[in-house]
């Protein structure tokens, strides 16, 4: 769907923008005016975009980011409010909401990873965070499911929950804990205060920091490499393996690891691997 600016120029008025080149699905919040915060609709076009990456077999890693200068700043505070005051609204909301697609089961998926916000785990492919401003609420639920977080040097956090009068949504507080401990996780959990870019890294929640006008180009190189140079079976295995840790104890991680060796190791991937090195080219992998 598209409008037209001011200078006549095709503008996208889709809720989430779709595009893919060298490997690399690009995947963009696109509500800029509301600094991308979610509605109902934004939610099923995410779920369609990730569900269209990882059926395109040409697609070997994601990346996750918003339009404008902003990631996603939380729901959309205006639907809510509109929802509130109005009963049938409200009642249309939880409908819709009990509408919204669950990410299809899958018997070699966990469960807890199943949710409607909560489901980028359960995605066979990398997801890459690209944080390129504000980010708060649901939105930083959103990265922090990512498997790897960059952002703008001029982004700000918040999980903000709090100070809407609500728990911490979709399991975060279960998984802030274990990406960067209990007792800073409590703090900006029960403060709900924002806090810069340079925290964020130093808390360990994003893995590096860029300028604004380049955080976007050099998130899609790091994804770009990982997708010419990672062999698929072995990514989807070891992304497995990092989200199941945390339910498991030591022996299981080893087993899990003896359960994953051999599909890899009978990859027809695996052979272009060693062939490559030895021969000191890029790979050229099919995913077979």
């Amino acid at each position: 769907v598209v409008s037209l600016d001011e200078g006549g120029f095709e503008v996208s008025t889709a809720p989430v923008l779709y595009s893919s080149a060298r490997g690399v699905a690009l995947v963009e919040l696109n509500r800029p005016e509301r600094r991308n915060a979610l509605d109902f609709e934004m939610v099923e076009a995410l779920h369609a975009a990730m569900v269209r990456a990882c059926e395109d077999r040409e697609v070997r890693v994601i990346v996750l980011t918003g339009a404008g200068d902003a990631f996603c700043v939380g729901v959309d505070a205006s639907r809510l409010a509109q929802a509130e005051a109005d009963a049938e609204t409200r009642d249309a909301r939880r409908s819709s909401r009990e509408a919204w697609p669950l990410w299809p089961l899958d018997p070699a998926k966990r469960y807890d990873y199943q949710g409607t916000h909560n489901f980028l785990p359960a995605v066979d492919k990398p997801v890459i965070a690209c944080i390129n401003g504000a980010v708060a609420g649901i939105g930083l639920v959103y990265a922090l499911y990512c498997d790897v977080c960059f952002a703008s040097s001029s982004a700000m956090f918040s999980t903000a929950f709090v100070r809407r009068g609500i728990p911490a949504e979709h399991g975060l507080a279960w998984l802030l804990p274990r990406l960067i401990g209990q007792a800073k996780a409590a703090d900006l959990l029960l403060s709900g205060r924002k806090f810069g870019a340079s925290e964020a890294e130093r808390l360990g929640l994003v893995a590096g920091l860029f300028l604004a006008d380049e955080v976007r180009q050099a998130t899609l190189a790091y994804a770009e490499d990982m997708a010419m140079w990672c062999v698929p079976a072995a990514t989807r295995a070891i992304k497995r393996q990092l989200w199941e840790a945390p339910f498991q104890t030591l022996a299981e991680a080893n087993v899990m690891f003896k359960t994953l060796l051999p599909g890899c190791l009978t990859s027809k991937d695996f052979s272009e691997a060693t062939r490559s090195f030895l021969e000191r080219r890029p790979p050229s992998y099919r995913d077979e």
